[in-house]
Order: structure tokens, then sequence, then C-alpha cells
């Protein structure tokens, strides 16, 4: 793919998996980076506001509560 050319690692996750979502193959993925350094204080980085942590969590929630409302009225 012509957008990976000359980008680094991280950038390729990121580009990734804003295609996974935009293609509505998966509904929201997530991509956290952390250094080494940083496994003690649990402080890590995201890309960008499409794959961060509080979207991923959020979509999530969102279909849980969907799938449980679901199995209620089936009950």
């Amino acid at each position: 793919m012509p957008e990976f050319k000359e980008t680094s690692y991280a950038k390729r996750y990121e580009i990734f998996c804003r295609k996974l979502v935009r293609e509505e193959l998966y509904d929201a993925a997530a991509l956290v980076m952390t250094k080494k350094e940083d496994q003690e204080t649990g402080d890590f980085g995201e890309m960008s506001d499409e794959t961060n942590c509080l979207r991923f969590a959020t979509t999530l929630a969102g279909k849980i509560a969907a799938i449980s409302a679901e199995r209620e009225l089936k009950r």
C-alpha cells in the first residue's frame, strides 16, 4: 500500500486500524503505545482520535449494552 511507504511501524499500525474501522470490518480499534521505561507508571501514548482507548471502550460498552438489551427482550 502506498500509504505505508516510508512510515514508521507505529504509523502503519495506526493506518491499518483506521482502515479496518472505515471499511466496517471492525466497529472500533485502539492503538496503544508504551515505552519500556514507563512500565512502572503505566504511561502510554495514542496515535489519533480514531484509534484512542476512549473511543474503543465507548464503542465496546455500547455493543455490550445493545446485546444485553436484545437478550432481555427475548426473555
